[in-house]
């Protein structure tokens, strides 16, 4: 389906493109200027695909960049802006395998990434090292496996 956006608070819909991701897992907007926005992308369920990771447009959706890609395996499953410095984003990237027959669902590529100038650049966030993520290991029920998980955004701010 991809990304559309309403300009008459719902009554009309336009396609702003992104078909190719698949699934999209999170919108954020830009607090003061309505025609940034940021898509995170988890992609294909059942294969690897290149339109995953995080997508940024300036113009309102008519064009799109990706800013953040990974690999084919993994995509972003959770973004989050601080509302106070537009700038400082972080996203959440899970790599998983997904066929009828098994999941694999926490590949090495899956983490947290900061970005410190608007989505343009990302970096990868050490969890022992960075203060403003919190990270967990999640028991799964019934299982003796426990899975990574990040608490996104920061407790701070608003959703």
């Amino acid at each position: 389906m991809g990304v559309y956006r309403s300009s008459d608070a719902g009554k009309t819909w336009a396609h702003k493109g992104l078909t190719g991701t698949q699934h999209i897992s999170r919108v954020v907007t830009h607090p003061t200027d309505i025609n940034t926005a940021w898509v995170a992308s988890i992609g294909a369920l059942y294969t690897t695909n290149e339109d995953r990771g995080v997508f940024k447009t300036t113009d309102g959706g008519a064009t799109w960049r990706k800013t953040l890609y990974i690999n084919p395996e993994t995509g972003v499953i959770d973004l989050a802006i601080d509302p106070k410095d537009p700038n400082h984003l972080l996203a959440a990237a899970w790599q998983r395998s997904r066929k009828a027959w098994e999941f694999d669902e926490d590949g090495p590529s899956s983490g947290i990434y900061e970005s410190k100038d608007g989505g343009e650049t990302w970096l990868a966030s050490n969890p022992k090292s960075c203060m403003r993520c919190s990270t967990t290991k999640t028991p799964i029920p019934n299982s003796k496996k426990k899975i990574p998980s990040a608490a996104l955004p920061p407790a701070h701010w608003p959703r």
